[in-house]
Order: structure tokens, then sequence, then C-alpha cells
């Protein structure tokens, strides 16, 4: 089950800290939205916690290599409708390619192993094994991998290739500053991991 603190960790990058803090919101399909997003992530980190480490989770997949590490695209072990699962091994990476997914497309990390910094639009949030984070569509997002990272992926709708748009200039539909990505990328590259 998730805890309270990582719910509202994952209420706050979505912008849920009403529903978390027991506030009415006004919007029917918001309610319905936060409620299957809440169910998606109690299913999958109940059966992730079935697992011992995530190697145990990709068995003998082999992994395509991407702008954000290692991913290992995996059966929907849940068989739940509308969703897909990945593992994605960033222990190779410096940051990732920065990146948005379209319309209603919902991107959902639970972190399996290490630590990162993870951008969403304009915010940056230090995460560490055990930690949920939702991506919202048209939100510009990357990640700035530390000790080891490795993540399962969730999307709702199930990942589409031509859902996942490269940003590489500002974009402010998506919350996207090029600008800042360089000035991480620099520092990456200059092996100053930034906490």
């Amino acid at each position: 089950m998730i805890s309270k603190k990582q719910l509202f960790f994952v209420a706050l990058i979505m912008g849920f800290a009403q529903l978390v803090e027991g506030n009415t919101m006004n919007n029917a399909v918001d309610l319905q939205e936060d409620a299957y997003i809440t169910q998606t992530i109690n299913a999958w980190q109940t059966y992730m916690n079935t697992k011992t480490n995530w190697r145990e989770l990709v068995g003998d997949v082999v992994p395509k290599h991407t702008g954000n590490g290692a991913i290992y695209e995996l059966p929907n072990f849940l068989n739940r409708p509308n969703e897909s699962f990945a593992v994605c091994d960033m222990r190779e990476l410096l940051i990732s390619e920065p990146h948005y997914h379209p319309d209603n497309d919902i991107e959902i990390y639970f972190v399996l192993e290490g630590s990162a910094r993870v951008v969403v639009g304009n915010n940056e949030h230090c995460v560490n094994k055990g930690d949920v984070v939702i991506i919202p569509s048209n939100t510009a997002h990357f990640t700035i991998p530390n000790d080891e990272f490795v993540m399962g992926i969730v999307n709702t709708p199930p990942f589409k290739f031509e859902s996942y748009i490269v940003v590489n200039q500002t974009n402010s539909d998506v919350n996207f500053d090029y600008e800042h990505f360089i000035e991480l990328t620099m520092q990456c590259n200059a092996k100053e991991k930034i906490w």
C-alpha cells in the first residue's frame, strides 16, 4: 500500500494536494481520475513489493537502450486494462532525455533502487527507493540518476512510441526550460551530482 507520505508526495506533483488534505474537489471527473491513479499505484506497488529485487521482475527480457537508459518492456502482470509496465535501468546514465506524453497519457514512476532527481515541468524532486512519482500528460520531464537508480514505470493508457515526444528547446506549453536542462547537464558532465 502507498503510505500517506508517499501519497502526499505524489499529490504535490500532480497538484492533488486538496484531495490528500481532505478538501472536496468540485469536478467529479478529477475525483474519478484521482481514484483511478491511487488504485493503480496501490495495485502495482503491492505487486512490486512481492519481488525481492528488480532483476526478478525483468528475468531474461532483453532491454532496449534508449535516451532514458535500458528499458525492459514487460507484460502487464496484473492484467489491468489500459496500462503497460516496464522497468527502466538508469545506472549507466548521467541524465535522461527530456520528453513528454500528450493528451491523457499519464506515467507513474516507482523507485525500485537507488536515488535520483526527477524534474517534472519546472519542479525538481529528490526521490529514493519506495517513492512514487506521477507525470501528468503534456508535462516535460527528465531524470538525473544517482546511486544505482532503477524504476518501474506504468503508463496509462499503454505506452506507444508516438506518444513519446522529445523536447530540445524551451516550450512553455509543456513547462520545459531548455537553459535549465543544459545547466543541469553541464553539472552532470562535470560529475557534480546536484542534491
